[in-house]
């Protein structure tokens, strides 16, 4: 019932962004980021639906469709850096915190998590280089991000040594 509801919302909402665009031209471009957002909602419970059996892996791909899509929605709406400069620092921080938590509700085993934590920490170094390149501009985001991202490093390497060395030894055939 719940999913019928939310894809009668979606159709109404689509018919109404539709309806705005054929009325007034002038707004469509606001028609078209409804539909445009209504898509990308879509597109994340997607993923959260079909990868629901492996938590750590869900969250993993929604950190990189979303990652995609804040940058996409950003260039679409003229380019004003607000997906480097925060939206992509802050997700990556809240990403791997969400990760730890959901790692300890769920008792998961190192394996389980480990390569899922480590691809979302180096994401999180990226906000640095960056900065460091000279393409943010806004230093606090970036600088708490990988801040986050070397500390998470530093607890997986004290703690889960040697289970991270062989998970990618495993995943990585080495």
């Amino acid at each position: 019932m719940l999913f019928r509801l939310l894809t009668l919302g979606t159709v109404v909402a689509v018919v109404v962004c539709i309806a705005v665009l054929l009325c007034l031209p002038r707004h469509g471009v606001a028609a078209l980021s409804g539909i445009a957002g209504l898509a990308s909602g879509w597109l994340t419970v997607g993923i959260a639906v079909k990868k629901r059996g492996r938590p750590l892996k869900a969250v993993f791909w929604q950190v990189c469709v979303l990652s995609i899509l804040v940058l996409a929605w950003d260039c679409g709406m003229g380019w004003r850096g607000w997906s480097l400069n925060y939206a992509l620092p802050i997700l990556y921080t809240c990403t791997m915190l969400a990760m730890a938590v959901i790692a300890r509700l769920l008792h998961l085993r190192s394996p389980d998590y480990l390569l899922y934590l480590l691809l979302n920490i180096l994401l999180g170094l990226i906000p640095l280089v960056l900065l460091l390149r000279g393409v943010l501009r806004a230093v606090y985001p970036a600088v708490i991000c990988a801040a986050v991202s070397v500390i998470f490093l530093a607890i997986l390497i004290l703690f889960e040594g040697p289970a991270l060395k062989d998970e990618l030894l495993r995943r990585l055939h080495l």
